[in-house]
């Protein structure tokens, strides 16, 4: 078998059938009926796929990194993977503007830019980094997109310019547990986090706001309640839900998964209400993707700058002595990017499903998004164990509850079904 074959899911009543960016509700007679009509239908999507992608770019036109400002932080999270806030160590404006005007080199008829200031410390405690690389792209003539993932604490400070630049805002609230899990320095983030996602809600493009929802043992069992809020109270209408694990940091090395049956449970609560009080969302969850064969996650199109000055390939891995064998340059000067495509194929793109004769015998395989790289080095088990079983808990339970429902299927891909999962 194959990951680039069509695969069948087989539920109570009916059959789910995947490709590369489509999927199939067939009742068990019209799959009878039909069956070597649709296969060869969705064997047609796997023609001509290149699973690596365009290297640094988002498309042809479109540039793509991520930027790390610095590796401060305001709050000190439980299961922070940077140990956020440990070290006060900024990235510089001229290393930044170094790296672009290679890259731009590298691709010289890329006239936009995707820029995503992500964590290893709190983005926004940079802010001058942040407002000069956009100046600067905009500077040499490339059109900016501009996303940055933050706490939320310094959101009001910072508001003008944020709304000036349309900023794709996703916040990290943990709801519930918020106080516990995210802590900030001699003050309590959630009261913070409320009141400024009430101002968002007045003052700000919603279409332009996510949260990002760290799912752990201690608000599990509110994931439910949560989401309505963030959806009802504060108009936000794109969570990301994503199940805490344990990473290369000391501070993150202890900390234990919520229990599958708990988040699968929750979650089908989740859906279910949103569905039956016809509450207009989406939520972003890696084991619930469009089907495809590809990666989801940074590995795919984007080059990740760190403090350190080095060319990482997750934001998981931002300094020397991390896992130096991935790291993708050790520093920002005089970089061969087709000496990193060859590092990647070699040490990174091996970790992919089509390489685990477990993936290419799952039917669940296109949905699910067990193989991210990070995961399996740090399991040390191909494809990593918890995020495996939590889709084949979770995949047939949804999958029964969309092809009669077609408001599950909005819920988790979007409207267009066209919504990507993005590991920042």
């Amino acid at each position: 078998m194959s990951i680039y074959e069509p695969k069948i899911i087989k539920l109570n009543n009916s059959v789910a059938i995947t490709g590369n960016k489509i999927l199939i509700f067939l009742t068990n007679e019209e799959f009878e009926k039909k069956k070597a009509q649709v296969l060869e239908q969705v064997s047609k999507s796997f023609i001509n796929i290149e699973d690596d992608g365009l290297q640094f770019r988002a498309d042809e036109d479109t540039l793509s990194i991520t930027i790390i400002p610095t590796t401060d932080c305001n709050l000190r999270c439980v299961y922070c993977y940077a140990d956020g806030g440990r070290e006060k160590i900024n990235l510089n404006l001229e290393d930044v503007k170094k790296f672009i005007d290679q890259l731009h080199s590298f691709y010289s008829d890329c006239t936009k830019i995707n820029i995503y200031f992500a964590g290893g410390g709190e983005p926004l405690l940079n802010f001058d980094l942040i407002k000069d690389t956009v100046n600067y792209v905009q500077s040499i003539n490339l059109i900016p997109s501009i996303r940055i993932v933050t706490n939320g604490v310094l959101v009001k400070k910072y508001f003008d310019w944020l709304k000036e630049n349309k900023v794709n805002l996703r916040i990290s609230f943990d709801g519930f547990s918020q106080n516990e899990t995210r802590p900030g320095l001699n003050f309590k983030s959630k009261e913070i986090l409320h009141d400024t996602l009430l101002f968002l809600k007045n003052h700000y493009p919603l279409d332009l706001l996510s949260i990002q929802m760290t799912i752990t043992n201690l608000n599990v069992n509110h994931m439910c309640e949560d989401v309505e809020k963030i959806m009802l109270e504060y108009g936000v209408d794109t969570v990301k839900l994503e199940p805490v694990h344990s990473s290369f940091s000391e501070r993150s090395k202890n900390v234990s998964s919520p229990k599958i049956e708990d988040y699968v449970f929750n979650f089908l609560k989740t859906i279910d209400n949103l569905v039956q009080k016809n509450i207009k969302g989406y939520l972003d969850i890696s084991c619930l993707t469009i089907p495809s064969t590809s990666y989801f996650c940074s590995i795919r199109n984007k080059a990740i700058i760190s403090p350190y000055k080095i060319m990482a390939p997750c934001v998981e891995i931002i300094k020397p002595g991390t896992k130096d064998d991935l790291i993708l340059n050790y520093n920002l000067n005089n970089i061969d990017f087709n000496n990193i495509r060859k590092i990647q194929k070699e040490k990174l793109f091996n970790l992919h499903p089509k390489n685990y004769d477990t993936c290419e015998n799952c039917n669940l395989v296109h949905f699910c998004k067990s193989n991210c790289p990070m995961r399996t080095i740090l399991s040390n088990s191909r494809p990593n164990i918890y995020n495996c079983m939590l889709s084949k808990k979770l995949l047939p339970k949804f999958l029964e509850r969309a092809c009669i429902n077609d408001n599950y299927m909005s819920i988790v891909f979007g409207n267009d079904y066209k919504k990507e999962e993005v590991c920042d």
